[in-house]
């Protein structure tokens, strides 16, 4: 329902990597249907914990460089409708956008940012291969590697991203980047520091 409803404005920002919605939103139902839950009965701090955590998700993935791969800019899509409908539920519910009450600057904390990335990259491999749930790894950034490693760009909608400028390069310069100390300051936990940091472009 909430893809539905803001399929105007997710169009407008370019979110969608083909005309094809349907599919790729088939694989944003499959990555934010357990967080949702039932309707009106969602907890508010679980859904702005998960706002919070799908904002600064975009920023290190575009920062360390994941977002410019086929894999990574397709995973940075599907957080960003993430957001929209965690957006939709929270304002819904309580009158305000997630992002009106989050504290600027507040940086997630360890270990839920990086259980919050894992979680979503396995959904994620699990959606995009149409495979059963909990097939794919919650291993944030390796699934998206194994996925470039064994799938290429064999998956319609990777075909469909494949000669495109990734998304963050609308919202970025082209020469935006993390530095060492920014991976750490971002992510506040040094495990999923240590594991963006250089990792290759999927």
């Amino acid at each position: 329902m909430a893809l539905t409803m803001s399929r105007r404005g997710i169009k407008k920002a370019g979110i969608y990597p083909t005309k094809d919605v349907l599919e790729f939103e088939a694989v944003v139902a499959r990555v934010a249907g357990p967080d949702i839950g039932v309707a009106d009965e969602q907890d508010p701090d679980e859904l702005l914990d998960d706002a919070h955590c799908a904002r600064d998700a975009c920023t290190l993935m575009a920062g360390v460089g994941i977002a410019r791969g086929p894999y990574g800019d397709l995973f940075y899509r599907v957080m960003q409708c993430y957001g929209v409908v965690i957006d939709f539920y929270y304002s819904r519910r309580f009158g305000a956008l997630p992002m009106e009450v989050i504290p600027p600057g507040l940086a997630p904390g360890p270990p839920g940012f990086r259980q919050f990335l894992d979680d979503l990259v396995g959904r994620f491999a699990d959606a995009l291969t149409e495979s059963r749930t909990g097939t794919w790894p919650q291993e944030f950034p390796r699934t998206l590697q194994r996925l470039a490693r064994e799938k290429a760009h064999e998956l319609p909608l990777v075909q469909s991203v494949v000669d495109k400028p990734p998304m963050m390069m609308r919202l970025y310069p082209e020469d935006w980047h993390f530095d060492e100390g920014d991976v750490l300051e971002s992510t506040q936990d040094p495990v999923l520091a240590d594991a963006v940091r250089n990792v290759e472009v999927v």
